[in-house]
């Protein structure tokens, strides 16, 4: 193969990879989804990023409607969503599952560190904290 043939390959190959890159990368996932299981309450988010607040680990729970979220450590900023590990003054590093454009917030303490998560309106975010008290005081 002649080396202008292999440069035009390795071009096209460079540019596919690209596009595959990009498309990944603003085509990830635009949700976070919450789910229990029999130990805790699961968190999805982003592409690569799950989580779990365990029940039996919960020292207390708040129902917000502000919070300052602070500055992503290893944290995600991706359109409304906001997840990962921030930092504010309030609780040092935390993770977070949110959707800024819901203006309802549940922060949650745990023996394994503070979590702020919401769902995708308010009444479901403050049911969720309801159930989430009645797990906690279960205990």
């Amino acid at each position: 193969m002649p080396e202008s043939m292999k440069r035009k390959t390795a071009l096209w190959v460079v540019t596919i990879l690209l596009m595959v890159v990009i498309f990944q990368a603003f085509s990830g996932k635009n949700s976070i989804s919450m789910h229990g299981s029999d130990n805790g309450l699961v968190v999805n988010c982003g592409q690569d990023k799950t989580f779990m607040i365990r029940y039996d680990g919960m020292t207390d729970i708040v129902l917000r409607s502000e919070f300052d979220m602070g500055s992503p450590v290893d944290g995600v900023n991706r359109g409304n969503l906001r997840y990962g590990t921030w930092n504010n003054t309030e609780l040092g590093k935390y993770t977070a599952a949110v959707s800024v454009n819901i203006p309802d917030y549940i922060v949650i303490h745990s023996t394994d560190g503070s979590y702020v998560i919401n769902l995708e309106n308010s009444d479901s975010t403050e049911a969720l904290y309801k159930q989430l008290l009645k797990i906690m005081n279960e205990d």
